[in-house]
């Protein structure tokens, strides 16, 4: 019988990608894409942290590593709810300043996750880190969204068109790698699951 651990990482790893092609496939203007595509990120989260157990996640055991995850998916959903009824959150929640609060906790959290991946020892040691460059990259790809919008004086056109490109890209393409790699991992561990003795 196949390792619940190893089907909850394929299933896990099949939401992440699914969650960056519901950005792309949907239109923008359909109300709530947004919060799909939380919802499908969250799942696989919720997988990773507790699909096998919590002594068994893709963090090795580490809670702080399923707590981050459970953060996250709750920072995700939240802020995609609440964008959706940009009034509901009053005055407050439209300021600038939130929404960099809340930027700099999803990058925490996310950090937090990641480099509790690359210290289990679940993925293989030539992998383990790969989700930290991968979550850096992004970020450092949204550092280059905004000096471009800002030296483009905000257009959509021309070089800030270029740039918002570039991030779209570098956005989805995170979780497909990170997708990707739970779903290898998961089909490497299926062998062994299956040949351990009953």
């Amino acid at each position: 019988m196949t390792d619940t651990r190893s089907r909850a990482w394929l299933w896990g790893g099949i939401a992440l990608i699914a969650s960056a092609v519901a950005d792309f496939a949907l239109p923008s203007t359909l109300r709530g894409s947004s919060l799909i595509a939380a919802l499908l990120i969250a799942a696989g989260l919720m997988l990773f942290a507790f699909g096998g157990g919590v002594r068994r996640n893709i963090f090795g055991g580490h809670v702080l590593g399923a707590v981050g995850a459970v953060l996250l998916a709750v920072l995700l959903i939240t802020t995609n709810i609440v964008n959706l009824f940009p009034d509901s959150g009053g005055p407050a929640w439209n300021q600038e300043w939130v929404g960099s609060v809340v930027g700099f906790a999803r990058l925490a959290l996310s950090i937090i996750v990641v480099v509790q991946v690359g210290r289990s020892s679940e993925l293989s040691s030539k992998w383990r880190w790969a989700p930290l460059w991968a979550v850096l990259a992004q970020e450092f790809s949204w550092v280059i969204l905004q000096v471009g919008l800002i030296n483009a004086g905000n257009t959509a056109n021309g070089p800030g068109l270029w740039v918002t490109s570039f991030f779209a890209v570098v956005a989805a393409s995170v979780p497909i790698f990170i997708g990707v790699l739970a779903i290898v991992t998961s089909v490497a561990r299926q062998p062994s699951a299956q040949s351990a003795p009953a």
